[in-house]
């Protein structure tokens, strides 16, 4: 299979919240009413499902949702489907993050099926790839890449989730390279993001932004992330 690499041209900044098993009403209008959203910085905030109607009727950002079941609709107890999830306006929908392969064991399998029900339901998927060299992250790609063409790439070591440790700038933007290599994608980088250390990971090369975690429940912590990836 060959594949088209893509130039390394930086566009608008992504930045994306994924507040796990986190969040409450107060939270959803917190962000609502202090959020520092700007032109250049594509804005997504991906809370329990049960909160995201709530918050695309009033908020100014896009709205995304955390997983989505691998089935189109059935006897699947407790699972939401692509569609549904589409129906109530979320456009972008976080799939293969290390939590989900670690506590609910999700395959690669299961990933690729879930990436196939974002495509026939028009959504785009934001597909956590992990590894810690890049060897393992071609492997990874070059098995998801024909379903996941339309989809945002995160490189997401998972030793770095909730540790606070993160990567050289330099392995970092080998990896995302290697990605790029495969096609037309924008890469972002995920694991213990901070107010803090945005500045620094600000200068890797092919970074089209960020995947965050832990400081995507705190306004001000996110709105520094968002005004460095602005500038």
């Amino acid at each position: 299979m060959e594949y088209c690499p893509m130039k390394n041209v930086r566009t608008n900044m992504f930045v994306i919240g994924n507040w796990k098993m986190n969040g409450s009403l107060e939270l959803c209008d917190d962000f609502i009413e202090n959020i520092e959203k700007k032109d250049n910085v594509e804005l997504i905030v991906c809370p329990p499902l049960i909160y995201a109607q709530y918050l695309c009727t009033k908020a100014n950002f896009k709205v995304g949702a955390q997983d989505c079941s691998q089935f189109t609709n059935g006897s699947y107890t407790g699972d939401v489907s692509c569609k549904m999830i589409g129906e109530i306006g979320l456009e972008y929908i976080i799939l293969g993050h290390s939590e989900r392969l670690k506590y609910h064991h999700e395959s690669h399998d299961i990933i690729a099926q879930k990436l196939e029900r974002c495509n026939e339901n028009s959504i785009t998927p934001i597909l956590c790839i992990d590894g810690e060299n890049k060897e393992q992250v071609k492997r990874q790609i070059d098995f998801f890449h024909i379903k996941a063409r339309n989809a945002i790439i995160a490189y997401e070591p998972a030793y770095c989730i909730g540790t606070g440790i993160i990567p050289t700038n330099d392995a970092i933007d080998e990896i995302l390279t290697t990605i790029k290599e495969f096609g037309d994608f924008k890469t972002l980088y995920g694991g213990s993001v901070t107010a803090d250390n945005i500045e620094i990971l600000k200068e890797i090369p092919s970074l089209d932004g960020v995947l965050v975690g832990g400081a995507s429940l705190f306004v001000s912590k996110f709105n520094k992330i968002i005004q460095v990836l602005s500038t």
